[in-house]
């Protein structure tokens, strides 16, 4: 607690200086701390030695120790940092010209006093930072000495956590159970009525004033202009009705409340509604102003009784979670001027059947989860939306048609996308390049997919299809690889086409298998069957194979316990490894287009294997009864 009032700890021209390396808590709890700079030479930081330094708002880093603005580490050094410098630049902390006051300014953010340098006990803030309106950051006046009054200007448009406490002298106005400073409501008495009325002239409420609150309804005067981060987190409000002249609704701001209602004034002033404003509240309708452009992180999520979300103006942005867990959610119309929608945006959303996108829809991206596990039916995507994100539609179990704009640009589709989703059939503009990773991996329903002509697909991922219902697929000629286990388990899949000219040059490990191929033909392209590719396709009675094709390598169990009885070996097949037609009983003739010059070995070194006799593999039926009892790996040496 000694270091408690210290304001910097080493200024940034002293780089070279050595001091020790610092121990456990060093600076713990040191609330005035601004700035610290850690010299080269410094390789260890103790644990927790800059906890709950709220306002280290800077660290200037010469050390070769790992320091991220934001990011939480052991020492909890950068954890409060706005920014870390690692080269001797300008600081971010400024003093007024009366030097009374330090404040942030940053490029693009709106500048924030952190801290007070005089010694009077009437203060007067600042009219304006940075040449215009302010906020006052979190411990701002922290134990501020023998303050009695403070004046706030109508420029200060935030006021942070915990500002003002422990500032025992004080002199606060008190109405109806709740204080204020100036045109601020930053508090509340022990005894508050079960719905008080903020004080006529009141700007903004700070940060965490009435969190955890009793009362159940507030009056909220027309002059209000400014709701703060967590105003009435955690309490017991039960209706919020939002004056038209509030501008911001802060991070938060109504989280965890009650809250049945929720109505903004007519003609709303609001910009502005923070992440996780209304999350886990109970409101069951919600018309956002028309001044909103964005839709926050989790601003309504886990609202469970949300039915019906109305936008007044032009939305750009539903940002991650903003209706995640919103069970209650049938249907929403999305305005044209929305360009994204974040992560899990309406996951869970288990009643969700339907998503309207305003006509010339803007949007261009959805992302990772958005509409996982909802209740949708049918969804048409615009035009516009160029990847289907990572588990998009995963387990959608009622999802059953999904459709494209005309023009679509789309040009992947991640991951699990459809994962165990209802979708029974896709038509696919003939953007795609990529198919991911079990992207409709599960989806039993799907029947058919069609990639569209003049497809760019180029990728299938692995398992991109595995345990789907397909019954048959043409697959695109610019596909290269099937990757392993891309059609395995496709009980139904009976047939495989594909499109001339392929250049198809790998088969990737089970990439059919178990599945219900009757027949394939080959494309010319291929270079390599993968393992056990074929195997278990226990109605695949035909595999033709182009005797000038440029296959090369044919792996083991390639085609392991199917029904062929015919195959042929092209002039470029080098090697054939050990059990690729085990259990092959029906496989009567073997057609090699050139028998000689094969040997058989326990290794993979073909400088070790046993030649062949001359003339074994020129008859199909003895090479055929070779091949199929082969247990050691075969090389054209």
């Amino acid at each position: 607690k000694e270091f408690s009032g210290i304001a910097t700890v080493m200024p940034p021209n002293q780089r070279e200086a050595k001091i020790p390396n610092t121990i456990d808590r060093a600076f713990n709890d040191c609330t005035s701390l601004l700035s610290v700079t850690i010299p080269e030479g410094v390789t260890d930081i103790g644990n927790y030695a800059f906890y709950e330094c709220d306002k280290l708002v800077e660290v200037y880093n010469y050390s070769d120790i790992t320091v991220r603005a934001g990011v939480s580490s052991s020492s909890m050094l950068g954890f409060y940092a706005k920014v870390v410098h690692t080269s001797a630049e300008e600081s971010i902390i400024n003093v007024t010209e009366d030097g009374l006051y330090t404040y942030i300014d940053m490029d693009g953010d709106m500048p924030y006093l952190l801290s007070y340098r005089g010694e009077s006990d009437e203060l007067t803030l600042p009219t304006t930072l940075g040449g215009g309106n302010y906020g006052i950051y979190d411990y701002a006046f922290w134990n501020c000495g023998e303050a009695r009054t403070i004046d706030i200007p109508s420029s200060v448009v935030s006021i942070g956590r915990s500002v003002f406490t422990n500032c025992e002298e004080l002199e606060y106005t008190e109405a109806d159970g709740l204080r204020y400073l100036g045109q601020w409501l930053v508090g509340r008495t022990a005894d508050v009525p079960d719905s008080p009325t903020v004080m006529s002239g009141t700007a903004g409420i700070a940060d965490y004033a009435l969190s955890r609150s009793g009362f159940a309804e507030i009056t909220l005067n027309p002059e209000l202009r400014y709701i703060g981060n967590s105003a009435f987190s955690g309490g017991k409000l039960a209706r919020a009705a939002i004056p038209s002249g509030v501008i911001s609704v802060g991070d938060h701001a109504f989280d965890g409340c009650p809250l049945a209602t929720v109505e903004f004034g007519a003609e709303s002033a609001a910009e502005h509604i923070g992440a996780y404003a209304f999350a886990d509240c109970g409101i069951g309708s919600v018309r956002i102003p028309s001044g909103v452009h964005e839709i926050g992180e989790s601003t309504f999520d886990g609202c469970a009784n949300l039915q019906s979300v109305t936008f007044d103006g032009e939305i750009s942005s539903v940002g991650d979670s903003a209706f995640n867990g919103c069970a209650a959610l049938t249907s929403i119309d999305l305005p044209s001027s929305m360009t994204s929608i974040g992560r899990w945006a309406f996951g869970g959303c288990g009643n969700l059947v339907g998503v309207t996108f305003g006509t010339g829809s803007k949007l261009d991206s959805i992302g990772d989860s958005a509409f996982k596990n909802s209740g949708l039916k049918s969804i048409t995507l615009p035009r516009g939306v160029t990847a289907i994100e990572r588990e998009t539609f995963r387990g959608c179990n009622d999802l059953g048609e999904v459709a494209f704009e005309d023009g679509s640009v789309l040009s992947n589709v991640g991951d699990k996308a459809f994962f165990g989703s209802g979708v029974t059939s896709v038509v696919f503009p003939s953007g795609p390049v990529s198919v991911g990773e079990e992207a409709f991996g599960g989806c039993a329903r799907l029947v058919s997919v069609d990639f569209g002509a003049g497809s760019k697909l180029e990728r299938l991922g692995v398992r991109a299809f595995a345990d789907s219902g397909l019954n048959s697929i043409t697959l695109p000629r610019g596909l290269t690889s099937i990757e392993e286990e891309t059609f395995y388990g496709c009980e139904n899949l009976a047939e495989v086409e594909f499109e001339s000219g392929s250049v198809l040059v790998d088969i990737g490990k089970r990439a059919f298998y178990g599945s219900g191929l009757t027949a394939i033909t080959l494309p010319k392209s291929l270079e390599t069957i993968g393992e056990s590719a074929f195997s278990r396709c226990s109605a695949l009675g035909s595999a033709e194979i182009a005797e000038d094709g440029a296959l090369t390598e044919i792996q083991s169990f390639a085609f392991s316990g199917t029904a062929i009885s015919s195959v042929t070996i092209p002039l470029g097949v080098t090697y054939i490894a050990a059990y690729a037609f085990q259990n092959c009983v029906n496989l009567s003739s073997a057609y090699f287009a050139d028998p000689v010059g094969w040997a058989h070995g326990s290794t993979f070194d073909p400088s070790k294997s046993t030649p062949f006799d001359d003339g074994v593999l020129s008859t199909p039926s003895t090479a055929a009864g070779y091949l199929a009892n082969a247990n050691e790996n075969w090389f054209k040496v």
